[in-house]
């Protein structure tokens, strides 16, 4: 049986792409993924599922919004459907029944002197202002309370002093493999657009593409990138309870040498040129 999109799924999704996306730092994901136990994988879980869903709406809405007719060709109606279902799987997925207890424990900080404050989120210099719609958007007046919302929604360390109730496990493992699907979903995602620009050029019969869908591909490929970054981070670690190497937290080596994966991008890239 197929999927098919309502008319109540895609006003949810407007209505989550009217908030910005949070940024999340390499830093920040190593230092929260150290130790990874019940009780911060759920709280992961927990901002993941309030996370993924705006940054997938506004993929889903800028697909739904692409100039001169692309977003008309079938394979980027089939990216578009993708998103939203994977944008429907997340905001669908029960959530279990805590005790008051239990949701004062996953609010609480940690205490301790294993317990430390999450570094900020850089900016990033190569990105400007209002550059993407997900952007957190900020003026003299309101740029303390965007920036304490933002923070206040990013998950961190907390009291894993006890046993946590199986409930929690549970959705951890619910969540991780809803995940799981969603990353297999999109596995052909960029080869999908691809051939989506091909079905475009084709129809307009152009060789080229103007620098308006040039960009939107820049800002998809971009969010992309950190959507598959979240979404194997969270999946490593669950998996990391089991298997655990200490040069990774997650997915993120963190005995990487820059100048070498760089070398090698250069070199891949030259291959592909030529």
């Amino acid at each position: 049986m197929s999927w098919k999109k309502s008319t109540e799924l895609m006003d949810t999704i407007r209505h989550y792409a009217n908030f910005p996306a949070t940024g999340v730092s390499l830093r920040q994901m190593v230092q929260f993924g150290e130790r990874p136990s019940v009780g911060t994988l759920f709280r992961a879980s927990q901002f993941l599922s309030e996370e993924l869903p705006i940054r997938l709406a506004h993929r889903v809405q800028e697909l739904q919004e692409l100039p001169d007719g692309l977003g008309d060709m079938p394979s980027i109606g089939r990216v578009r459907d993708w998103y939203a279902q994977s944008f429907e799987e997340i905001t669908t997925l029960p959530k279990p029944t805590l005790s008051s207890e239990i949701r004062d424990r996953l609010l609480k900080p940690q205490n301790g002197k294993n317990s430390r404050i999450l570094s900020e989120a850089t900016k990033n210099p190569s990105i400007n202002q209002g550059q993407y719609r997900s952007q957190l958007h900020h003026n003299n007046h309101d740029h303390g309370e965007n920036r304490k919302n933002a923070l206040k929604r990013y998950y961190s360390a907390g009291d894993d002093t006890n046993d946590w109730p199986p409930e929690l496990n549970d959705y951890n493992t619910r969540f991780s493999k809803t995940l799981e699907k969603i990353k297999r979903r999109h596995d052909s995602v960029v080869t999908t657009v691809a051939q989506g620009i091909l079905e475009y050029k084709r129809k307009r019969q152009r060789m080229q593409i103007d620098h308006n869908i040039q960009a939107f591909l820049d800002r998809f490929y971009m969010s992309r990138i950190g959507i598959r970054m979240l979404i194997g981070q969270h999946i490593a670690l669950t998996d990391q309870r089991a298997h655990s190497d200490p040069t990774y937290v997650g997915i993120i080596c963190t005995k990487t040498n820059v100048r070498d994966l760089a070398q090698e991008a250069i070199e891949n890239a030259r291959f592909v040129c030529e």
